[in-house]
């Protein structure tokens, strides 16, 4: 619920400021690291929720990866959104809220892991 919290507080406080076009247009890409009580089942819930995105018509690629050579960082599970635009980080928190089962299923995806880490990235790359 925190970790929902603060992504809400995020979405917010991104869709107050202004951008310029050029910013705007970056692609953004959200870190979450975590903890899963189970390894499986967390992927399998994020899976369910990917398929809602998806359904909800949330443009994001939703991803579970696992740092294999990250020395004493090794195990650690990452979960990579990737978003077209700052608009779309704003508006997904949004859709999400909106959708009862969308909601219930992040509830899930919740219980299965400790938050390390969430943190926004925006592209450098063009």
């Amino acid at each position: 619920m925190k970790s929902m919290l603060a992504a809400l507080a995020c979405a917010a406080a991104l869709a107050a400021v202004p951008f310029t076009t050029a910013v705007a247009d970056t692609p953004i890409l959200r870190v979450v690291v975590v903890q899963p009580t189970e390894t499986s089942a967390y992927v399998k819930e994020v899976t369910t929720l990917r398929g809602m995105f998806k359904q909800l018509g949330i443009p994001a690629t939703l991803r579970v990866w696992r740092a294999t050579y990250a020395g004493p960082e090794a195990g650690t599970i990452v979960v990579a959104l990737e978003f077209p635009n700052l608009q779309a980080v704003a508006s997904y928190s949004q859709t999400l809220r909106a959708s009862p089962e969308a909601t219930a299923q992040l509830a899930k995806v919740t219980a299965l892991r400790m938050l390390v880490s969430d943190s926004l990235y925006e592209e450098l790359t063009k």
